[in-house]
């Protein structure tokens, strides 16, 4: 799992497994499950070029730390950001931590009654100085993204559990 907030969160399952055991966990054994470990859809590098990256963040606190990851990782330097979110999330916050990602940001519906209207959406990025671009689909923004980055930028597809669903839906 990719992330350096990973780590923490490690380390909060394995201390919770002990407390729902009773017991301490051998080294061994956390380090087998550790290692085992899968989570899709957070900070999950999908295979292809350009390079894809699909993370379920929907919260402030968890897109700080997505960016902060990011910055720690030797990435290309062509970047887009496809942004699609559930009304019920503050996107103003998220797009505060996100305008730093990429040059332009492709902003979609996600096909749930609740998404948020991309409308406002782009209103959102716009008034923090981002291009913006409006999709009529997720699946629609990615391949609008993939184009403006080219073969060897990275396009990071972000907002929510529906958004890293209906992308992975959209890229198998």
């Amino acid at each position: 799992m990719l992330g350096t907030h990973q780590v923490d969160n490690a380390a909060a399952a394995v201390r919770a497994a002990e407390l729902a055991l009773g017991a301490r966990l051998s080294a061994d054994l956390v380090s087998e499950a550790l290692l085992g470990a899968l989570n899709p859809g957070r900070f999950e590098i999908f295979p292809g070029t350009p390079l894809l990256v699909l993370d379920a963040m929907h919260t402030p606190d968890a897109a700080q730390r997505f960016c902060e990851s990011v910055a720690k990782m030797p990435l290309p330097a062509s970047r887009a950001l496809v942004f699609a979110a559930l009304s019920d999330k503050r996107l103003a916050e998220l797009a505060e931590h996100l305008t730093a990602l990429a040059g332009t940001v492709y902003v979609a519906p996600v096909a749930n009654g609740r998404s948020a209207d991309p409308e406002q959406v782009e209103r959102v990025f716009l008034e923090r100085g981002v291009v913006v671009r409006r999709a009529a689909s997720i699946g629609e923004a990615i391949a609008s993204a993939k184009q403006s980055v080219g073969p060897l930028g990275v396009v990071f597809v972000v907002g929510g559990v529906y958004t890293v669903a209906e992308a992975r839906a959209h890229l198998v």
